[in-house]
């Protein structure tokens, strides 16, 4: 009987980390379309640029120049946002 509830329990186990990794799976997936849509609707490097910049001209006026902003295609990170 110990050998019989033994199974069940390994059974039961082996089923809810089944369903677990499948949840995972889907919501990855999931995440990565709503990552591949704001993908699509970004703005233009140069647009994106001029908004980092207008944002230190506002908080460090004084810094500005200091800085240089360049957007780092994906491609050169392995696929992964980078900067």
């Amino acid at each position: 009987m110990s050998d019989l509830n033994s199974m069940y329990l390994i059974l039961i186990l082996t089923l809810t980390l089944l369903i677990a990794h499948a949840v995972v799976s889907s919501k990855l997936e999931a995440i990565d379309v709503l990552l591949d849509r704001f993908d699509s609707q970004r703005s233009s490097p140069s647009v994106q640029e001029s908004a980092a910049r207008a944002v230190l001209q506002r908080l460090l006026p004084a810094h500005v120049n200091s800085f240089e902003f360049k957007i780092v295609p994906k491609d050169v990170c392995g696929g992964h946002s980078c900067f």
